[in-house]
């Protein structure tokens, strides 16, 4: 009971004051390991053949639970030869969706095999530096598609001054490891009870006014056939950049030169190659439904659209690569959803902002139609 009653005093009261105390688990093989670690870039990634899970609560629409290839990626198989390889983050590996899901997938059964190399929590360089492990394993391929996030180049700073993986694989391990937890694991136990930290479903998916929660900018105006809109809380979008918000200088920033040179150089490669280099930006919700909602020139102030303008600056003459633009078309699919709520039109999920089927399907389609109809 003293062990118990302290375990508990020490996860309310002290274990956020004093993060550098790490107590291992008492039984030392209780979880699984999912991860390798690796001497060089990208440093970790999942082992293969093993289950992902995915922790926190991402909403009743994702999928928790997949099994890794023979590599430690989102496929049902390795083969050697594929079309494209794909690569990036979260987005990329299709975080809350299954396996046959995901936008690799969907252009492998439109006869371009397809290799999904994304896995969550990568930064740019990360991501771009996995594709030694398709090549040490011989794996032939003609080309590349990289699923880019605007503002990931922030994880490049988990590597500058040391090596601590963040985002979804991050968490991973950090569960998995005991990092930072005590013996019994009490925050786990005390969260579930009392449902601590848990998403608020009956404040943010309760419909309010647009007009009511509008953030006022002096740029910004409601386009006024959306004047009495009601949304969720969760999907009102932003007015204020998040660069702005965290105090980043988009011309300055360290991290953004590294995520930058990893770019370039796989574009050099590609180009050395004779490879395809594909490249396209994923949308956010709050960036769409911005653009749909709030007046003209809304867009050109978003960090969509500084990354958009980044990406062209970084490779423009340097090399042969296609940016393919989804944008149109996310709006044209929310702007059906704005009108009748029917989620089959919604391109993320109902609560994560990962993409949903519908999502990953609108990538797979717009890459297609520009390789076979070359728009």
């Amino acid at each position: 009971t003293t062990i118990f009653l302290t375990d508990i005093f020490y996860n309310i009261f002290l274990q956020d004051k004093f993060p550098n105390i790490k107590i291992k688990p008492l039984i030392k093989n209780s979880v699984q390991k999912s991860a390798m670690y690796l001497s060089d870039w990208p440093y970790f990634k999942f082992k293969p053949n093993i289950i992902v899970q995915s922790y926190g609560d991402r909403g009743e629409d994702c999928i928790y639970k997949w099994v890794t290839d023979d590599l430690g990626f989102k496929n049902n198989e390795v083969k050697k030869n594929y079309s494209f390889i794909a690569i990036g983050n979260s987005y990329v590996e299709g975080m809350c969706s299954g396996i046959n899901e995901t936008f690799a997938y969907y252009l492998s059964e439109k006869n371009i095999p397809t290799y999904n190399l994304g896995v969550q929590g990568w930064s740019d360089k990360q991501s771009i530096s996995a594709l030694n492990i398709i090549e040490k394993e011989n794996i032939n391929y003609e080309g590349i598609i990289f699923g880019y996030l605007q503002d990931r180049f922030v994880r490049e700073g988990n590597f500058i001054d040391r090596r601590v993986q963040k985002g979804g694989l991050g968490r991973i391990i950090e569960v998995e490891f005991r990092k930072g937890k005590s013996f019994f694991v009490t925050r786990e136990i005390l969260q579930n009870i009392f449902n601590l930290n848990k998403f608020n479903w009956t404040k943010e998916f309760s419909e309010v006014s647009i007009k009511n929660n509008f953030i006022e900018n002096k740029n910004i105006k409601i386009r006024e056939e959306y004047a009495d809109l009601n949304l969720p809380l969760n999907y009102i979008p932003t007015t204020i950049r998040w660069t702005e918000t965290a105090n980043i200088d988009l011309n300055s920033d360290k991290r953004i030169d590294i995520s930058n040179k990893a770019i370039f150089k796989l574009l050099k490669k590609m180009d050395s190659e004779n490879k395809k280099f594909i490249i396209f930006i994923f949308p956010l919700r709050t960036d769409v439904l911005g653009h749909i909602i709030y007046e003209d020139g809304y867009i050109c102030n978003t960090d969509y659209y500084m990354a958009y303008k980044r990406i062209h600056n970084n490779l423009k003459g340097n090399g042969n690569y296609i940016f393919l633009d989804m944008f149109d078309n996310s709006v044209e699919l929310t702007k059906q959803w704005i009108k009748n709520r029917d989620y089959d039109n919604f391109i993320w999920k109902y609560k994560d902002p990962h993409y949903s089927k519908t999502g990953n399907r609108l990538i797979a389609n717009m890459i297609e139609d520009y390789l076979i109809n070359k728009n």
